[in-house]
């Protein structure tokens, strides 16, 4: 069966499109796109080529990840009647977690899988902004930023800022890191000639602006003083590794009753440290 090609239809340009990926979506009997809700899609039926679209899962699923898995169902079933070119907006294997599922599934049913590369939306947004990542760039999915703690000492770019709600999701996440009116830039059609957009504006202006929508990205650059706060996520994380399944076997025989007999000394102490103004020992 097979072969499944995932190819990337670059970040709106073009001329950003491969000329090997824009061979193979010439040639192959079958062509489907994850969305035809891109840039670049007028200019592909002007070149003739012939596609279906998966854009009525966003209209009919739930969630998100039930859109993901139904592309991936779909994608991999065509294969059942041949070779199946599935393109994605920017790079297959940048934020596409349709492909990841479709290369685990692939995996399983031994279905042989090309990856046709392009350059992905990061790549504009470097030469938009200027950025030379080697600086420290951490990238955070804007539908699940609850899940990703921002890097304060590197740049972030926070990716699918797909409208407004979402950027205001983002905003209040980042506020636990950042100061109200840390500067951050929004950048809407990044790398697409007279699409592009570029303003910059503070924090907790992010989700006022009109223009955002499935193009938008943030960048948010490094944090210029000390951290607003320390998260304490990843300390609940090493926590929840040390009492999961495979975790010490001390720290899943813990239980809320399991201090009790020494937290009348332990008060004293932290009394104490309090009273003699020694911070390093509170």
């Amino acid at each position: 069966m097979g072969p499944i090609i995932l190819a990337g239809l670059g970040p709106g340009d073009r001329r950003a499109v491969p000329v090997g990926v824009l061979e193979a979506l010439k040639r192959g009997p079958q062509v489907i796109l994850r969305t035809s809700v891109h840039p670049v899609v007028p200019w592909l039926k002007q070149q003739g080529i012939r596609f279906s679209a998966c854009d009525r899962f966003y209209k009919e699923a739930a969630t998100f990840e039930e859109v993901y898995r139904r592309v991936a169902r779909t994608v991999v079933a065509a294969v059942r009647r041949g070779p199946v070119v599935y393109a994605v907006p920017g790079h297959p294997l940048v934020a596409e977690t349709p492909s990841r599922y479709i290369l685990e599934e692939a995996r399983q049913k031994d279905i042989e899988v090309e990856i046709l590369p392009a350059p992905s939306f990061v790549d504009a947004v470097f030469a938009a902004l200027r950025l030379d990542p080697v600086a420290g760039v951490q990238l955070i999915d804007g539908l699940n930023i609850a899940a990703q703690q921002p890097a304060t000492r590197a740049g972030n770019i926070v990716m699918q800022v797909h409208d407004r709600l979402t950027a205001a999701a983002v905003k209040i996440r980042l506020m636990e890191f950042f100061p109200d009116e840390h500067p951050v830039t929004v950048i809407r059609a990044a790398g697409v000639p007279g699409e592009e957009r570029i303003e910059r504006v503070r924090l907790f202006e992010v989700d006022r602006l009109p223009w955002i929508d499935h193009l938008t990205s943030f960048y948010v650059p490094p944090a210029t003083g000390e951290p607003k706060e320390y998260p304490l996520g990843s300390l609940a994380a090493v926590m929840a590794a040390l009492r999961g399944e495979g975790g010490g076997p001390w720290d899943r025989q813990q239980t809320p009753d399991t201090p009790k007999p020494d937290l009348g000394e332990e008060t004293y102490e932290v009394l104490e440290a309090i009273e003699s103004g020694n911070m390093h020992s509170l």
